[in-house]
């Protein structure tokens, strides 16, 4: 069940004094590892997606921080067989640069709301749109983005199956008055297996710019693999992967990247007993 919690979002960086170079504001690969198509449980979850690497938009001697906490809400309505769900993220990043530049700040809170469905036959798929709100700080991500979110998942046979599209339209900077950042597609993909509380398997994901900026054409693109493990402790499952970038395009570097997860059930609707009859 917690392989289905869905993680809201964050961003790899490319802000500030970066804007020329920058890429997609929702992180590429901060959704792996879960199965976000399969609808939640009706009850509130925390997850929390930290992850320290490389800084592809700069070059090999700087590293970027990214943090993510997530608050889940699966609602007890539904609409067409679906069920409503929300999740909002009030993330944080920190970089360091060669010139021993360190920086550490809010990034773009993010809220989204969508649907869950049971396919049947192990099969789910879910759809959501959401937004990035702008922040006004050094990080230069002083705008407003449209995302929207679709995942579709296999979780038969103790399998996590997981292909999750993100979709980004950035809006102007409210200061400069001028787009800063691209478009984007992400595509995030999950191929995991349960074996009694372990989780091991491989993760992907890929980031393609779909337009240029202010400051550019050129359009950036990368491509990581990497593999996951997990463990389920009762109360809370945590999960760890490497990734490295196998490919890219426009971008300084490759990246390589440890990510770290935490999910955690807050609270589950409780159960209706069943109903017994005396004669």
């Amino acid at each position: 069940m917690k392989l289905r919690i869905a993680a809201a979002a964050v961003a790899a960086l490319g802000a500030g004094a970066f804007e020329a170079r920058a890429g997609s504001i929702t992180q590429p690969g901060e959704t792996v590892g879960l199965a976000l198509g399969a609808p939640l449980p009706e009850g509130v979850y925390f997850l929390n997606t930290g992850s320290v690497g490389g800084f592809r938009a700069v070059g090999d001697d700087a590293t970027l921080g990214v943090n993510i906490p997530v608050l889940a809400w699966s609602t007890p309505w539904q609409v067409a067989g679906g069920r409503i769900e929300a999740y909002a993220a009030a993330p944080f990043v920190g970089y360091s640069l060669a010139n021993d530049t360190d920086h550490f700040d809010i990034y773009n809170p993010f809220f989204t709301a969508g649907i869950a469905w049971d396919l049947g036959g192990n099969w789910g798929f879910s759809t959501f749109v959401g937004a990035y709100g702008p922040v006004d700080n050094e990080l230069g991500q002083n705008m407003w983005v449209f995302n929207s979110r679709s995942a579709l998942s296999y979780t038969g046979n103790n399998w996590n199956l997981t292909a999750h599209v993100i979709i980004g339209l950035t809006g102007e900077d409210e200061n400069a008055g001028v787009r800063t950042h691209p478009d984007y597609v992400n595509l995030d993909l999950t191929a995991v297996k349960v074996i009694d509380k372990w989780q091991v398997g491989l993760v992907g994901f890929g980031s393609w710019d779909t337009s240029g900026t202010f400051y550019t054409d050129k359009k950036q693109s990368q491509f990581a693999l990497g593999g996951l493990v997990g463990y389920d402790f009762g109360k809370f499952t945590l999960q760890t992967y490497v990734t490295h970038d196998v490919w890219t395009e426009n971008y300084e570097t490759e990246e390589t990247r440890g990510w770290l997860r935490l999910i955690l059930p807050v609270w589950s609707a409780p159960q209706a007993e069943p109903v017994t009859y005396k004669r």
